[in-house]
């Protein structure tokens, strides 16, 4: 899956990570509080890893109002060559 993402120079692997994930559980939900004990970053990396890839196409941010939340975008499996 990762080796799918390296083409994607752009992202970090903080952010490859993400993608996997999302790629293999597409109603997996992502938060950023998960993301920065999970990586010992700032909130505002953390916030900026997710933000890009909302901004490239491959997530949707949900805002619940308490925090942002992140999932899949639809067409994501698509986009990469895998059948849903």
């Amino acid at each position: 899956m990762l080796s799918m993402l390296a083409g994607e120079e752009y992202l970090n692997a903080r952010q490859r990570g993400i993608l996997g994930k999302a790629l293999r559980n597409p109603d997996e939900l992502f938060s950023i509080s998960y993301h920065l004990a999970h990586n010992s970053i700032t909130y505002p990396t953390a916030r900026r890893d997710f933000m890009t890839l909302v901004e490239r196409g491959y997530l949707e941010c949900l805002d619940d109002e308490k925090a942002y939340r992140f999932k899949a975008a639809k067409g994501l499996k698509e986009r990469f060559g895998l059948n849903s």
